[in-house]
């Protein structure tokens, strides 16, 4: 694959008003050998994500990302939760050359 591809994705998550949602969230590229290291083509990772808590809602998030050691990857997360929400997040980010996260969280009556 050629190299210096860009992956950008964009995720919308909306936990709706007394509901109850567990969602595991993977983003991996093809595992690294000796003989193919730089496999997927991809240099830069930059994802955003809005997340939506509506009143008495709760959202379970499991994020887990694996890269290749050439990607640089940059995490955008933005979380709006309102009156009696709740959210439960863990983000597990393994093996790129670097990553940056930006996390905001909003609480809203």
């Amino acid at each position: 694959a050629p190299q210096g591809q860009a992956l950008l994705p964009c995720n919308l998550i909306v936990a709706d008003e007394s509901s109850q949602l567990t969602l595991a969230y993977l983003l991996c590229e093809p595992d690294e050998s000796a003989n193919n290291i730089q496999s997927s083509g991809i240099s830069l990772l930059s994802q955003h994500s809005e997340i939506q808590v509506k009143s008495n809602a709760c959202l379970r998030f499991l994020e887990v990302q694996k890269h290749g050691r050439q990607v640089f990857a940059v995490n955008r997360s933005n979380s709006s939760i309102m009156r009696d929400g709740r959210y439960e997040s863990l983000t597990l980010a393994l093996g790129s050359y670097q990553t940056k996260t930006d996390m905001s969280t909003s609480l809203l009556a």
